[in-house]
């Protein structure tokens, strides 16, 4: 896979409407959960998209409800909220060193791009490509975002591989003929997420399983796997038929989980 596109909030960057909310009402003297629904994608969409300016949008429909905030003051929230997700990062780096070429495409105002250049000066310098939404003119999930960086990139949307932390934003991406994988929001499974991404440019494919486990001698056997090891899971490869990835459907987990008793 050429071309590697990463989302930026939670992926590449961490953050918490709840505790933004929270740390602005300290601030102002607001309500903390009637600030919440001011940051719907509904209410962000026009100012994300590059449809209305954000200072605009920040004196029109947040400071009514922060008084005392200032502009400077909003950003300076955002800095504030906003961490690093270091799986994420760190698939990033290893697709940029492997010489693919690595893009950023989110969902964010000028004044989230501000937020992220002030607290890490060189956060927009690591990828080759930078796709904005305020800039494209389009809001993911869109599939019109897609066709976009794939026309900047001059790339095939089948050459393009793109993770995001919202299953929507994916699916929409493969409809237009993406590779795509949701980035979930932890640590724990980010060894699966890895070798899901380094073998997704050989039209491999991955999955995390434990369910071998029943046969684990054999396995031991099979494998030589020494007998002091535990094992714990199982990624096996191998190629695909076809690309459409998507999540596979399981029961509801209380069918399957229990408590105490059977």
């Amino acid at each position: 896979m050429k071309h590697v596109i990463f989302d930026i909030g939670g992926v590449l960057i961490d953050f918490d409407f709840p505790r933004l909310a929270r740390a602005l009402g300290e601030r102002t003297g607001g309500d903390a959960d009637g600030l919440l629904p001011l940051f719907a994608q509904a209410v962000v969409r026009d100012v994300e998209a590059g449809h209305t300016d954000p200072e605009e949008f920040f004196r029109r429909t947040m400071s009514p409800a922060l008084p005392g905030l200032t502009y400077e003051g909003w950003i300076s929230a955002w800095m504030d909220n906003y961490s690093v997700n270091e799986p994420g990062w760190a698939l990033l780096e290893d697709a940029r060193d492997q010489g693919r070429t690595v893009s950023l495409l989110s969902n964010l105002a000028p004044y989230n791009q501000l937020a992220i250049e002030r607290k890490w000066p060189h956060f927009f310098q690591a990828p080759h490509h930078n796709f904005y939404s305020y800039e494209l003119g389009f809001h993911k999930p869109d599939p019109d975002i897609y066709r976009a960086v794939s026309k900047r990139l001059g790339a095939e949307p089948e050459h393009c591989f793109f993770l995001d932390d919202v299953e929507e934003n994916v699916e929409s991406a493969r409809r237009v003929g993406f590779q795509g994988l949701r980035f979930e929001k932890t640590k724990t499974i980010a060894p699966g997420v890895d070798i899901t991404f380094h073998v997704a440019g050989h039209i491999l494919g991955s999955a995390l399983t434990t369910l071998h486990l029943v046969h684990e001698k054999e396995a031991s056997a099979l494998l030589g796997i020494p007998d002091d090891v535990l094992q714990v899971a199982l990624l096996p490869v191998g190629y695909t038929r076809g690309t459409d990835f998507k999540r596979a459907e399981r029961p509801p987990i209380e069918n399957i989980t229990h408590w105490n008793q059977w």
